[in-house]
């Protein structure tokens, strides 16, 4: 069993979502308009897909007052590849399915430069490390807003997108109709010692 509370920093901690939580997200903002799927599917969707078994999604709250910081949604998932004219292989992941930073934590307090990244690092990525050693997930994945920012910054923490021609496959083949649009990025999971 994973223990959340390993993954706590000096400013903010982990915990799994739990209808305790409804009041609470039901503030969560995502100002930019192009990210409302991410504000809209805490809301409204996300305690669902939990009892559902559907996507596991974490809060990221602030350790003095317990207000959130970020939310992340992960779930196991194949990317696909073509191993010759009929036949392809698969890969298991996991996907980052949902990731956003609250924007009225942001306004609220006075947070730290790249906070997404921080979180990534902090905590989506040891929890993804030490689900891999139960699950044998070798990739890390996430359909990514087609923004060259949003993509520059999901860059700077690991993700890269594929070849063109693998990129294609992978969108005919394995893409939800939700991440429409989106652009297929991923990274190898490191096995790390914690």
């Amino acid at each position: 069993m994973i223990n959340l509370e390993t993954y706590d920093t000096a400013l903010y901690r982990m915990v799994h979502l739990t209808s305790k939580d409804k009041d609470a997200i039901s503030k969560f903002v995502v100002k930019n308009p192009k990210g409302f799927g991410l504000q809209n599917y805490l809301i409204k969707w996300s305690l669902r897909d939990e009892e559902e078994g559907l996507v596991r999604t974490y809060l990221i709250k602030d350790k003095e007052d317990g207000s959130i910081v970020a939310y992340f949604s992960l779930r196991t998932g194949l990317m696909t590849q073509r191993s010759s004219l009929f036949h392809f292989d698969t890969i298991t992941g996991i996907e980052l399915a949902n990731f956003a930073v609250n924007d009225s934590y942001r306004d609220a307090h006075d947070v730290m430069p790249e906070l997404g990244r921080y979180v990534f690092s902090s905590f989506v990525y040891p929890l993804v490390c030490d689900i891999s050693r139960y699950v044998g997930a070798s990739i890390l994945y996430i359909f990514s807003l087609p923004e060259k920012k949003l993509m520059g910054h999901y860059e700077k923490m690991g993700f890269q997108r594929l070849p063109s021609k693998m990129e294609r496959f992978i969108h005919r083949h394995v893409k939800p109709t939700y991440d429409r649009g989106c652009i297929f990025m991923a990274q190898r999971i490191l096995q790390v010692d914690r």
